[in-house]
């Protein structure tokens, strides 16, 4: 499959907002820490691709709908009164929306990409971030419409107001918006899928606070601006997970693999090979989805970056080293 190649069809079971590591024609993966990670030794390149698309389609294959949907449900939570919150509070925000709420009541522990205003990437909150969720099941469609609504004016009186991520959120018949102060951010994700294991439809609310978005938005930034730079297509509102960073076995190289999804979209997502040269900047590649072909380590800093990695030759039929 074409890495570049963003595909909107979109299969019965699987929803495009909360992709967090897609591999092609597979449902969304389960989250990646969103941490840099440096590397003192470096392993081999290709076989981390290898690796990572595999494991990738084993967490893929155990996807209902989402990330959201994703978690082990915990025991149903009860409706409270007379709630007290603030847009700092994510806890507090959900505990208003969810005594608004009027299905049947649980929280998992999901979590969002969200586009911090003024980037074109979206990215994962940091490893241990505080996020609060409430999963609201009812019986129709319509049902899970009027949630929505009561969602929406809970957290419009809470001071948070739609952000624009929301205004390319609407694929598909799904409808997943964003509702954020200086503070905070919500995401409210009305299925357009029954779940027919339970007869119901779901409405989840997860907040989380902007705070959370801002390292991992900052370690996004220099793979982001090299990925601009490049002539792949698609490039905005791509969803940036955790760069796994390791040094080259030449002094002064480093590589880098980050897994790529477009927001929205349900296939098309690879990993992204980055390399940096002694001048502290990093370039980027190629998207992968397996061992790269010897022929496009075709200039003299991709040789030395990838030196003593794995590369398959066409003309010998055979795996190499370069």
């Amino acid at each position: 499959m074409d890495p570049n190649k963003d595909n909107n069809q979109l299969p019965a079971d699987n929803n495009p907002f909360n992709q967090a590591t897609p591999i092609p024609d597979a449902q969304p993966a389960a989250q990646i820490t969103p941490d840099v990670v440096s590397v003192p030794k470096k392993r081999k390149t290709g076989l981390i691709v290898l690796i990572s698309a595999l494991i990738l389609a084993l967490v893929a294959a155990g996807i209902y709908i989402g990330l959201t949907l994703l978690n082990t449900k915990e025991e149903p939570a009860a409706q409270t009164t007379a709630p007290t919150s603030s847009a700092s509070d994510v806890a507090s925000l959900v505990e208003s929306v969810k005594s608004n709420l009027t299905g049947e009541l649980s929280s998992n522990s999901s979590t969002f990409a969200f586009r911090l205003d003024g980037n074109k990437y979206l990215t994962l909150p940091k490893e241990g971030a505080t996020t609060s969720n409430v999963e609201s099941a009812v019986t129709s469609k319509s049902a899970a419409n009027n949630e929505q609504k009561l969602a929406e004016q809970t957290l419009k009186s809470e001071g948070l107001t739609l952000n624009s991520l929301s205004e390319e959120a609407v694929e598909f018949n799904a409808t997943a918006t964003y509702w954020s102060s200086e503070d905070a951010v919500c995401q409210i994700l009305n299925s357009p899928f029954e779940d027919f294991a339970n007869a119901s439809y779901t409405l989840v609310v997860t907040c989380a606070n902007i705070a959370d978005y801002t390292d991992t938005a900052a370690a996004a930034k220099p793979f982001y601006d090299a990925y601009a730079k490049s002539s792949e297509q698609f490039k905005d509102n791509k969803i940036f997970t955790a760069a796994k960073i390791l040094d080259s076995e030449t002094s002064g190289y480093k590589v880098a693999t980050i897994t790529l999804s477009s927001y929205g979209a349900t296939v098309g997502g690879f990993v992204g090979l980055f390399y940096q040269t002694p001048d502290a900047a990093w370039h980027y590649f190629k998207g992968a989805q397996g061992v790269v072909n010897c022929s496009d380590y075709n200039t003299v800093d991709l040789k030395k970056a990838y030196v003593g990695d794995d590369c398959y030759s066409t003309s010998g039929q055979k795996f190499v080293q370069i």
